[in-house]
């Protein structure tokens, strides 16, 4: 268990540090890439800006809604890698229906995003290919930390 944690705050670590910063004001649009590094076509990449767009929007109508006590279990969940397993069984077990319907959108939407950026349907992504990809929500909200469980 405490590899499980130490690999899962590694991996954390790991993302944060590698992800891509934004680029300079250039003008020109994004490019998005998938998860092995290749550029998508226009349509799927608008797609996924409005997907990433919604995401955005979910986690902030999810953290919005959030009690002070929600806000400090997140912030322990965020801060403290050692606690994450029970911070995050707490904090989703607190929440009230509304809050647990757009923890579940913001999981589906976000599965689907990620299923987007796959190169192929089924292909697993190559590793370290989740550093490649430009496709990330700013923060991570309860549904996206419980994939590590």
């Amino acid at each position: 268990m405490v590899r499980i944690s130490a690999l899962t705050l590694l991996a954390f670590a790991v993302s944060a540090l590698a992800a891509p910063q934004a680029p300079a004001e250039s003008g020109a649009p994004e490019q998005v890439l998938d998860l092995a590094g290749n550029p998508v076509s226009a349509e799927k990449a608008k797609e996924l800006q409005g997907m990433d767009g919604q995401l955005a929007k979910l986690d902030e109508q999810l953290f919005a809604s959030f009690s002070q006590e929600q806000k400090d279990l997140s912030e322990a969940v965020e801060k403290n890698g050692e606690a994450l397993d029970g911070s995050l069984d707490k904090l989703f077990s607190s929440f009230n229906e509304e809050q647990k319907n757009l923890d579940k959108q913001y999981g589906e939407l976000s599965t689907k995003a990620e299923r987007a950026l796959c190169p192929a349907a089924g292909a697993a992504a190559p590793a370290g290919a989740q550093v490649k990809a430009r496709f990330k929500p700013a923060r991570k909200p309860v549904a996206r930390l419980r994939k590590f469980h």
